[in-house]
């Protein structure tokens, strides 16, 4: 419980005394995230080499799953977990809204002791009440999960165009591909993968 695979985009830039920074090329990268769910204060610890974006995504997840799970649990109790978030793995510098959601999804599998499927990676920013927002990087991030063991990607439903564009140019059918779930909100996702307790 508590870890999650998550699909980031790498873009390396050089900057000349020419032109402004320019990114080199975008690859899609798998990384993961490890959430601890513990009795204690209520915090929220955060480590690991990320920027102000995706900190600030794990703030708002973390608000976000405080408000959904409200419902399932006595106050005092949501009252005392401590939450911590590690990045592991120092390079490259993770950065950006677009891991909010699986972020979300890691939070709720350790408070609820209840593992994520292996075999599935998410992408998406996140709001604060739990909405399912575009990102970029759609085409590098599926083909990041491609010989990696990855049956099922969730993506954003508003993102579902640019997977259809993969489509439309052209599939390597060499690959094996990852069945493809858009999503509009985390509660879709977190209905096929978690059981939820009953509402107090």
């Amino acid at each position: 419980p508590g870890m999650i695979k998550i699909l980031t985009v790498f873009s390396p830039s050089i900057t000349s005394e020419e032109s402004e920074e320019r990114a080199i090329f975008s690859k899609g990268n798998l990384g993961q995230i490890e959430i601890i769910a513990e009795p204690g204060p209520a915090e929220l610890i955060i480590t690991g080499n990320i920027g102000e974006s995706f900190r600030n995504s794990i703030s708002v997840a973390y608000g976000f799953v405080k408000y959904f799970l409200q419902p399932y649990y006595p106050a005092p109790l949501s009252e005392k977990v401590r939450i911590h978030v590690d990045i592991p793995g120092w390079f490259p510098k993770y950065d950006g809204p677009s891991a909010g959601v699986g972020i979300a999804i890691a939070m709720i599998s350790a408070w609820l002791k209840q593992p994520i499927p292996p075999s599935f990676t998410m992408t998406g920013e996140l709001t604060l009440m739990g909405h399912v927002l575009p990102v970029g990087g759609i085409k590098e991030k599926i083909e990041a999960t491609l010989e990696k063991n990855i049956s099922r990607v969730y993506i954003p439903t508003d993102n579902r165009g640019d997977y259809l564009d993969m489509i439309l140019k052209g599939l390597d059918e060499s690959h094996e591909y990852p069945e493809i779930v858009p999503v509009s909100t985390v509660e879709e996702i977190v209905r096929q993968i978690f059981t939820l307790p009953e509402k107090k």
